[in-house]
């Protein structure tokens, strides 16, 4: 679980970026986030970079020790609904 991982060939990749610089308050379509032909770095069970699959930092390149190919596929964070009642 402690080697970099490559996650690599996303077609789209929504970050929630701007949603989460509202703090979630009225989110408008821009706000979300989307990158396409992307790629994300794991680190030790942990997002260590987001970007373009063309722009992968030279430094973590080196480091990685596996790729996982997404072949084209949409990728968006998990979403959790905390709401519960007692």
């Amino acid at each position: 679980a402690n080697e970099m991982k490559l996650y690599r060939n996303i077609g789209e990749l929504l970050t929630l970026a701007g949603a989460a610089q509202k703090q979630g308050r009225r989110v408008q379509e821009t706000d979300l986030g989307i990158l396409p032909s992307a790629a994300f770095v794991v680190s030790h069970g942990k997002l260590a970079w987001i970007g373009s699959q063309k722009a992968v930092p030279k430094d973590f390149a080196k480091k990685i020790k596996q790729e996982i190919d997404l072949k084209g596929a949409t990728v968006l964070p998990g979403l959790i609904e905390c709401h519960t009642h007692s």
